[in-house]
């Protein structure tokens, strides 16, 4: 079989191609072996859904709904402390609890300081954040086109 993508039949294609990313809790929409070949979904992967995961809207949605990656890990959220007007990361774990602390390391002293000199203050978590409109329609194409391949071929089908 050719991969969708390339169209080369000699490459290797051992992984397989999830139609929508593991970390975003997919575990059933994928394609079958051979499809996609692995140096295909290897820059799929790193260049067209990672840029997507990546992106601070949608940490903060898997986080907020506390959707792991393939290794179990949930996303920090991004955040921001106004008392010490540094950025955080927010992390939820059901065995550990809530968890917060600088973004950066520039930001750990001035967090730090000001967390230990305080005795409430807040942590602002936005719901939306931008998203590069370019980088999710590459996402949205590279769906579209395998989701059109499963219905315009008998791949993937049962009956």
């Amino acid at each position: 079989m050719r991969c969708i993508f390339c169209l080369e039949s000699d490459r290797p294609a051992y992984s397989v191609e999830h139609i929508i990313p593991e970390s975003f809790g997919n575990t059933e929409h994928v394609l079958p072996r051979g499809v996609v070949c692995d140096p295909c979904n290897n820059y799929l992967a790193r260049k067209v859904e990672k840029p997507l995961l990546d992106s601070i809207h949608f940490m903060n949605l898997r986080g907020r709904n506390v959707v792991s990656n393939k290794r179990g890990m949930v996303p920090l959220q991004y955040g921001f402390c106004p008392g010490a007007r540094t950025a955080v990361g927010v992390q939820f774990s059901s065995t550990e609890g809530l968890s917060i602390g600088a973004w950066s390391e520039a930001d750990d002293k001035p967090f730090v300081k000001y967390v230990l000199g305080s005795s409430k203050g807040s942590v602002l978590v936005p719901l939306e954040g931008p998203i590069d409109e370019r980088v999710l329609a590459r996402f949205l194409g590279k769906i579209g086109y395998e989701i059109a391949f499963i219905y315009l071929t008998k791949v993937g089908r049962t009956s």
